[in-house]
């Protein structure tokens, strides 16, 4: 099998798509061997017919360019299936050079027989040689969805220029409602392919019920920047977390909503802190009962009876209770103790030196709580200028010395979106009190002080419960103002042992990393 382009389309090409061939410094010899040992292993494979149901609308130069990838494939079943309005046009330019083609300028029902799996891509999307090979290998091993990773890539004319790689999970069901870029860079059987055009490629992928996807942790495709908008409506939110939804202050939120929250707050002085937290929690807007569960931790008797007076003032709907907690600091004993005391349908864990901002975020968090499924609801933290500090864990892909965590705090634009993560800060946390029973509660043996909320969190994750953190709750914390600084190494190390499949998860956790790789210039397509 021969490569179908001239020599110096070659080079062209290597540097117009810049996969390994840039990010790992591989030249277009290497690129060309690759890709003759590929075709060479693959050529006596007799399935899976692999499809790119290509959206041929617009820009007919960009959809060649589509195509043309799609004909460089190494994989020897692949199929184009071109839609849309130009796609006449593409499928008999396609003819021309040999490629197999189906013509369908409507919808894309039929595609059972025509092609095993589809992968939807749009005109100038650009794709790696080894694509359809990794979709019909994952094929092969029993894969039922296959995802990859891709770059972000800005074209103007005939010049390409990189700045973002986006990782990606399978699925993100907050993300992909509230701003959908991965309506591309996803494969399914064919099936799977519910008739819907390119343009609905997203609500395949949300609606197939994948068990064992395969995530690909290379790039694998070019897509321009700023994905494709989708209205976070109440009736996508239902068809995805199977439970009613409503028009909120910041967006759909769960219609249904607690009956009752227990705000679990603990302390040890610092009362001008604690009474900043709870005058935020009671100046909520919330309809519910409301009910304050104090842990205090040795305070002095000046701090008790600030706390005492500042309790006689609430209204009689707001009852409070006092948990005296006489022992030695133990943030995951005290915490237990507090949920031992709540006697609401939803636990709010909120530190003593977070200020909650939104007046709805009680209520928000609470409801999503209340989903069937979700462990954790938590807050995006802000700093003092309202840029997002803090908005949920996410996964090190490198934790490096055995002395760091496997998780850290999402910042910047991760933590400015609502989005799945593996857990939440216990600052500001919220969650059904009986599924925290379910899951054990905080660990006080080997996470007494530190890290006992990503243990929980963790735990909760292997045990197929999901987290959510909400962008439009805020707070503000004053991380580590509430207890002095301790050794934290031993947990940490015991997070490491306890959840050794973290790293892992790391790879398929929705990111976005800039990329510097020089512009280069895209091929004419033969």
């Amino acid at each position: 099998m021969g490569w179908p382009w001239s020599r110096t389309t070659l080079d062209d090409f290597a540097r117009a798509l810049p996969f390994e061939h840039l990010l790992r410094k591989r030249s277009p010899d290497e690129a060309l061997a690759r890709w003759r040992t590929e075709a060479a292993a693959w050529a006596g494979c007799e399935s899976p017919r692999v499809a790119l149901l290509l959206d041929c609308a617009g820009d007919m130069e960009a959809a060649r360019d589509t195509a043309t990838c799609w004909r460089l494939q190494a994989w020897p079943h692949c199929v184009l299936v071109a839609t849309g309005s130009g796609a006449q046009s593409v499928a008999e330019w396609a003819r021309a050079r040999g490629m197999h083609v189906a013509c369908m300028p409507g919808l894309s029902s039929g595609l059972p027989g025509i092609a095993d799996w589809v992968l939807p891509a749009r005109a100038g999307d650009l794709l790696h040689p080894s694509l359809a090979g990794v979709v019909a290998l994952a094929a092969r091993r029993g894969a039922d969805a296959v995802a990859w990773d891709w770059l972000e890539g800005q074209r103007r004319g005939r010049r390409l220029s990189l700045s973002f790689r986006h990782r990606a999970p399978w699925r993100d069901d907050l993300a992909e409602l509230d701003h959908d870029q991965r309506g591309r860079a996803f494969a399914v059987p064919a099936s799977a392919w519910t008739g819907a055009g390119v343009e609905e490629a997203w609500q395949v992928r949300m609606g197939h019920p994948a068990t064992s996807p395969h995530v690909h942790p290379e790039p694998l495709q070019v897509l321009p920047p700023g994905g494709c908008g989708q209205e976070f409506s109440p009736h996508r939110a239902e068809a995805l977390f199977k439970v009613a939804f409503e028009d909120g202050p910041n967006g759909p939120r769960p219609a249904q909503a607690a009956t009752g929250v227990s705000v679990v707050v603990l302390y040890r002085d610092r009362a001008e802190l604690t009474l900043r937290a709870l005058r935020s929690v009671v100046a909520q807007r919330f309809s519910g009962r409301l009910q304050l569960v104090l842990v205090d931790n040795q305070s002095s008797a000046d701090t008790r009876d600030v706390i005492r007076r500042y309790l006689g003032t609430l209204p009689q709907s707001v009852e409070s209770v006092l948990v005296e907690y006489d022992a030695p600091f133990n943030h995951s004993r005290q915490c237990n103790l507090g949920i031992e005391a709540a006697t609401q349908e939803v636990v709010l864990m909120l530190n003593n030196d977070v200020e909650l901002l939104d007046a709805d975020a009680v209520d928000t968090m609470a409801r999503w709580a209340m989903v069937p499924g979700i462990a954790t609801a938590g807050a995006c933290i802000v700093d003092a200028e309202g840029q997002p500090r803090g908005g949920g864990f996410r996964c090190r892909r490198t934790p490096g010395a055995e002395s760091n965590s496997p998780v850290e705090e999402a910042s910047g634009a991760a933590a400015a979106r609502s989005r799945m993560t593996v857990g939440n800060t216990f600052a500001c946390v919220a969650m059904r009190r009986q599924a925290y029973r379910e899951l054990g509660g905080l660990d006080e043996l080997a996470f007494p002080v530190g890290y006992n909320d990503v243990d929980f969190c963790l735990r909760a994750t292997a045990a197929g419960w999901r987290h959510v953190n909400l962008a439009g709750c805020r707070a503000t914390h004053a991380v580590g103002a509430s207890r002095s600084k301790t050794d934290e190494v031993a947990q940490k190390l015991a997070l490491r042992v306890a959840h050794p499949w973290v790293p892992v998860v790391a790879l398929r956790e929705r990111d976005v990393e800039p990329v510097n790789l020089p512009e280069a210039k895209l091929p004419d397509p033969p």
